[in-house]
């Protein structure tokens, strides 16, 4: 479900401009990864905490340095639901049409 979510993502941020500027992926940490993209009006973080089994949705703006939270989602043990899909999917395309 992770990668649905990566695609979702990467459609409706390649639309509005943004592009993937650094990935990282922490095998030695639970699995751990960070996505981040930059646009015309911010730039966007996507973390999963493999350890804690989260993913958390951050923004900021393009002249700014504090990231806000746009949504921090639980990953049930087999992984993220539909459910947790659509509600990140929902925070991004939010947070797309207030910037």
């Amino acid at each position: 479900m992770l990668d649905l979510l990566l695609h979702d993502m990467e459609e409706r941020l390649g639309t509005a401009g943004f592009k993937r500027v650094h990935e990282q992926e922490h095998p030695q940490a639970f699995g751990s990864r960070e996505i981040v993209w930059a646009g015309p009006t911010g730039v966007l973080r996507l973390v999963w905490d493999g350890k804690e089994s989260w993913i958390i949705l951050e923004a900021r703006p393009s002249n700014g340095i504090n990231w806000e939270e746009l949504r921090l989602e639980k990953v049930r043990r087999d992984g993220l639901d539909e459910n947790g899909r659509k509600v990140l999917i929902q925070a991004l395309d939010t947070w797309l049409s207030s910037s």
